[in-house]
């Protein structure tokens, strides 16, 4: 008897144990969702401060627990969405890859965003679970901590280390989703001053009020309402405002990089450091450009940029003080970047406007003989690099003298 009593015992032991480890899960699941405590944002007393922006668009985060979504409705209704990817050391939504797919097909601008559990894992097993679960970022996507639980240690340090484990896995800056609590509780010092932006939950019900005053010089998007009625979701849905346009919420997510390498015609080797070059991507068959960037050229002459434009075919043109302009034509953007361009500009445009002409020649005239600190100085007519402003520079005028770069 005693041994019967022995073996229910302990079969009961392992079936408690075993709800327990299931329902441990499914809480964990359940809890891991913009916030989901009741009370989180409800108590604050709405304050009304300056909005550093004028421009607003409108999103909505989502979760498995909103079910399936209809996106050509919400894409209709909504300007981005977030989407959660993961919870914990080790959870997965159920629908991310649904969503994920759901939102990029419409076209989206979207956001992942990753339900902190830092009394139970460290910051970077949840950061590189986070990243491996996302595998990569389409341009302008961006990354979301949402860290809402209670934590004993501390708790700037584990956001700041998942923050910069997450930037450099994918190379963007993600988001810090936090409540105003959270904010007056603890000196976000430094996660401000890595540049880290701040979504704030805050359910005032008004879509269109100014954010409060946090640690942050300015709120960069504003959880308003878990209660909001959209197009294509069925039933209440989290709610957001984002203070800014598309292209500016774009800057928080993942940019490409471009790089490549230019030649300096007739120019010192030991001057092509620091040369400043106007890089333009255009829209194929386009003179007007979606991102220009003045860079520094390195020692060789290479250069590097990220950016956000969207997914597409672009010419890139490259640019120099007295050089002529180059366009390469025809390149795919894709979130992989575009590298090994090559180019090589035309030395002679004194006066920058992409011809050498007669003009030119009167520049570098009224330069010739001086050197740097001289009152006619001119450091574009200093075609060669020399330091000063000599026969050499109208040779090389001459030999470039009627033509004209790229458009």
């Amino acid at each position: 008897m005693p041994i019967l009593i022995k073996a229910a015992v302990t079969a009961m032991v392992l079936g408690l144990c075993a709800w327990s480890s299931a329902q441990l899960k499914i809480d964990l699941d359940w809890r891991a969702t913009m916030g989901h405590n009741p009370s989180y944002g409800r108590a604050e007393q709405f304050f009304s401060g300056p909005s550093p922006m004028t421009a607003k668009i409108y999103g909505v985060d989502l979760s498995k627990w909103n079910g399936t979504v209809n996106y050509t409705s919400l894409s209709s209704a909504a300007s981005f969405a977030v989407i959660r990817a993961s919870y914990g050391a080790t959870g997965l939504d159920n629908l991310y890859t649904q969503n994920r797919s759901g939102a990029e097909q419409r076209g989206m601008e979207i956001g992942f965003y990753h339900y902190a559990y830092p009394q139970l894992n460290a910051a970077t097993t949840e950061a590189n679970h986070f990243a491996d679960v996302v595998g990569h970022l389409e341009q302008g996507q961006f990354a979301v901590l949402d860290f809402e639980e209670s934590y004993s240690g501390d708790v700037v340090g584990w956001c700041k280390t998942w923050l910069d484990t997450v930037q450099a896995r994918f190379g963007v800056k993600p988001l810090l989703y936090i409540n105003l609590s959270a904010n007056n509780s603890y000196n976000w010092a430094g996660v401000v001053n890595s540049d880290y932006g701040l979504w704030l939950a805050r359910w005032d019900y008004d879509a269109n009020a100014a954010a409060p005053a946090t640690d942050w010089p300015f709120v960069a998007m504003r959880q308003y309402s878990d209660r909001e009625t959209v197009s294509g979701v069925s039933g209440p849905v989290d709610a957001d405002v984002f203070y800014g346009s598309l292209d500016q919420l774009r800057q928080y997510g993942y940019k490409a990089l471009v790089s490549g390498q230019v030649t300096l015609q007739n120019y010192s080797s030991g001057a092509v450091a620091g040369t400043p070059v106007t890089v333009e991507l255009r829209p194929a068959g386009s003179s007007s450009a979606v991102d220009s960037q003045t860079l520094l050229l390195d020692a060789s002459g290479h250069f590097s940029l990220r950016t956000a434009a969207p997914d597409g075919s672009y010419d890139i043109a490259v640019k120099g003080p007295h050089w002529l302009r180059q366009k390469v034509g025809s390149r795919s953007l894709t979130y992989l970047g575009i590298s090994n361009l090559a180019f090589t500009l035309v030395n002679g445009d004194v006066n920058g406007d992409n011809a050498v002409s007669l003009a030119d020649f009167t520049a570098l005239r009224a330069a010739f003989g001086s050197s740097s600190g001289d009152p006619n100085w001119n450091s574009n007519a200093d075609l060669n690099g020399s330091g000063s402003v000599s026969l050499a520079d109208f040779t090389i005028l001459r030999g470039a003298f009627g033509l004209s770069g790229d458009n």
